[in-house]
């Protein structure tokens, strides 16, 4: 949809805010007090259309350098944000950088931004999303993006065409190897803490609490709740 400072915002909230729909993506984030207004017009919105109060959530787009300094503040302004998401065009346009860039690979300034946003994200309890690729026929640099953006720690990526979702699934799901090897971590845990032992070890690797909770929030992330032994 288009910005809050548009013209055109009230009117695409109006068109969209219909039952069964999920969310919006909210571009341009400056200032929390936007996410507020959002908040409270989707509120109006859903009262008015017999819908519950609260069920359509936003993705929060960071795509500014107004945004990146108030990043905290959008974070925590609004219960329905799930998501902070970067927007790189944007970003590099307000730093007069080229995008997509002139040579291979996003500059060191943009990277950091990104970073700041994953922080701020996880931070309250967010989850990050990185902003779309735009050559929608480079799967090579797609795939290069999105695997750089989840070493970043971004849990997902926008897609502009639907040729690109195998490829962003294939990077942001979890293989089946890291599955089975994440029931194998859990279920090694759970058995040294019921023979009361903090840690253990599995194939020579120490398996403690923090190693134990990103296998639980990879089998999560798979939607494998249960570890099997």
């Amino acid at each position: 949809m288009n910005a809050i400072a548009s013209e055109l915002f009230c009117d695409d909230l109006d068109a969209v805010v219909l039952a069964g729909l999920a969310g919006i993506d909210l571009p341009k984030v400056n200032e929390a007090s936007e996410l507020e207004i959002v908040d409270w017009y989707l509120g109006v919105l859903e009262r008015r259309r017999g819908l519950e109060h609260g069920a359509i959530e936003v993705l929060a787009t960071i795509e500014t350098l107004a945004g990146l300094a108030n990043v905290d503040a959008i974070a925590a302004a609004s219960r329905r944000t799930r998501a902070l998401c970067f927007g790189a065009g944007d970003f590099s346009l307000d730093l007069e950088l080229d995008w997509p860039p002139a040579t291979s690979g996003l500059s060191h300034t943009v990277l950091t931004a990104k970073v700041s946003v994953v922080l701020a994200a996880r931070r309250h309890g967010l989850k990050p999303h990185d902003g779309a690729f735009p050559d929608f026929r480079d799967r090579t640099g797609l795939r290069a993006e999105a695997e750089q953006s989840r070493a970043l720690g971004f849990s997902g990526k926008h897609a502009i065409h639907p040729s690109q979702l195998p490829i962003l699934s294939d990077v942001f799901t979890p293989t089946e190897d890291a599955v089975a090897r994440s029931r194998e971590i859990v279920a090694a845990f759970e058995q040294s803490a019921t023979e009361g032992s903090a840690a253990t070890q599995l194939d020579g690797r120490l398996i403690d609490a923090p190693v134990a909770a990103g296998a639980r929030r990879l089998l999560e992330v798979a939607g494998d709740e249960a570890p099997r032994t």
